[in-house]
């Protein structure tokens, strides 16, 4: 399924809406690349969105986020640990990995993270503001 084959309101209220439901999974799940701009963001917004982010893997995609500088020491260092252990994305290994790491995707989203940046699914830029 792609996004255009999706049935999706012209706009969500969180009050009235399963967003995540309705909105973030059945789309992470149908598209092939996402663009964020967070305020902030933690590695435990990933295993929320699980299902769908997966589906974006399947369809080998990619995530790509600016995030505010202000994350847990684990997800900093299982950003600077996925820079160390780059691999290939294509093949049969991503795929086994896949299927490998589906359950331990919402359970252990510092790995999740960590995964991503290492397959080159994710790629994180952080965003300062400084007063000249």
């Amino acid at each position: 399924m792609n996004l255009q084959e999706l049935t999706l309101k012209r706009s969500y209220d969180s009050d009235a809406d399963d967003i995540l439901n309705d909105f973030y999974i059945p789309a992470l799940s149908a598209s092939v690349s996402y663009d964020r701009l967070a305020g902030f963001f933690s590695s435990s917004s990933l295993a929320v969105a699980a299902r769908g982010i997966l589906g974006l893997v399947e369809n080998d995609g990619t995530m790509r986020m600016i995030v505010s500088p202000k994350l847990r020491e684990d997800e900093l260092q299982a950003i600077k640990d996925a820079g160390e252990r780059i691999e290939n994305p294509l093949g049969q290994n991503l795929l086994r990995e896949i299927e490998d790491i589906k359950d331990d995707f919402s359970r252990d989203h510092i790995f999740a993270l960590g995964w991503m940046m290492a397959n080159q699914k994710l790629e994180i830029k952080v965003a300062v503001s400084y007063d000249e």
